[in-house]
């Protein structure tokens, strides 16, 4: 069972503080006692170089070490995966986890995308993006940039267990490839895990998500949603961090049935026109069409419209440990959707750990979308 703090927000306040203080105190002490050596391998189609590290802990015996590979999700990340807002190292949701897992004795790869050149926090710029490079990007070349990194990793491990730890998007890569190599890893870590299909999920984030959500707070037999009962809820859903409180609250004292079905409506528009784009558009042109930083080629966008095979038919077939963390407050994933694709899967459950942190978002800490880790999900990830 999970169940909500009394005070949401205060409480996330008080752990967001605390966690922000811990880690910008941490990072340098962990840091010294971690070594490094860098790597930098040709991508299959010669396109470009991916380059990375690899860390480990002084003072342990390196060839007898795990290893973890991480696998990041959707952006245009370095390898320390610059996700949040503080303005601290502590945004660097993968140094975070790299610090846990080294100090945890486990040697850690790391990597970064295709086309970025940005070191630390610094943001995506025309200065450090090579928007040329970024054009390649595809959905089957994200996987195989995976595949080349994952090999790496396999080399570096020597006979030891590998570990793939995979975010967001990164767990659609991932399971592609281990629904054709089952054997490339001894074992999956998916953090905010996409196990439907891709095109399902982006599907329900434009049109259900948020009345999901709203719908969640409608009380039995209820015919309307009043404003009174949103306030009431409000903290206690993901939906809070989606945007304020004001964006959701009705005009009239209440939503009605017919009125939020025309919500629904216009959000099937506004998803339906997104598809026709996408679909129409060359998949070699740049992603977002016009911007300066390319985020990837419209190969890529047009995955989610039109890639309707549930990710859980190729974890299926994997066949060592697995395991999932998720964040109930989570705004990108829906951990109820994504179990019930695990299990109609067929999947075998003795293999599964399966975690629902209570008051965490997408990068298991308490922003919906964004880092930082929490200690206690840190924790979690440097144990399994």
């Amino acid at each position: 069972m999970i169940l909500h703090p009394k005070s949401v927000l205060m409480r996330g306040a008080l752990i967001w503080l605390a966690t922000i203080i811990h880690l910008a105190l941490s990072v340098d002490r962990c840091e010294a006692q971690h070594k490094s050596e860098v790597f930098s391998l040709p991508t299959r189609d010669g396109a470009a170089h991916l380059n990375g590290q690899v860390d480990w802990h002084f003072s342990a015996p390196q060839k007898s070490q795990p290893v973890a590979v991480l696998l990041p999700g959707t952006g245009l990340f370095n390898r320390d995966a610059s996700f949040g807002r503080t303005n601290t190292d502590a945004d660097l949701i993968f140094l975070q986890m790299k610090n846990a897992l080294v100090d945890a004795g486990i040697r850690v790869v790391r990597f970064d995308y295709r086309g970025v050149n940005c070191s630390g926090r610094a943001p995506a710029s025309v200065s450090c993006i090579d928007s040329k490079i970024r054009k390649t990007v595809t959905a089957a070349n994200i996987a195989e940039d995976f595949h080349t990194v994952i090999m790496h990793a396999r080399t570096i491990a020597d006979g030891a267990p590998l570990i793939a730890i995979a975010h967001s998007e990164g767990t659609i890569h991932l399971g592609r490839l281990l629904g054709k190599e089952p054997s490339l890893v001894t074992a999956a870590l998916l953090i905010g895990p996409v196990l439907e299909s891709p095109a399902s999920i982006y599907k329900w984030q434009v049109i259900d998500r948020r009345l999901q959500w709203l719908e969640a707070m409608r009380e039995p037999n209820a015919e309307t949603i009043s404003a009174a009962t949103i306030r009431r809820e409000f903290g206690r859903s993901p939906i809070s961090s989606l945007g304020p409180i004001g964006a959701v609250l009705p005009i009239n004292g209440a939503w009605t049935r017919q009125q939020l079905q025309v919500q629904k409506n216009e959000a099937i528009a506004r998803y339906d026109e997104q598809r026709r784009v996408a679909i129409q558009a060359s998949s070699s042109a740049s992603f977002p069409e016009g911007s300066r930083i390319v985020q990837a080629s419209y190969d890529w966008w047009k995955m989610w419209f039109t890639d309707d095979q549930p990710v859980a038919n190729d974890y299926r077939k994997f066949s060592g440990p697995t395991a999932f963390l998720f964040g109930e407050f989570d705004t990108q994933v829906d951990h109820r959707r994504q179990l019930k694709a695990w299990s109609e899967a067929n999947s075998n459950p003795d293999r599964t750990l399966v975690r629902v942190f209570p008051s965490f978002g997408h990068a298991l800490g308490q922003d919906g979308l964004l880092g930082p880790v929490a200690d206690e999900a840190l924790k979690a990830i440097a144990e399994i």
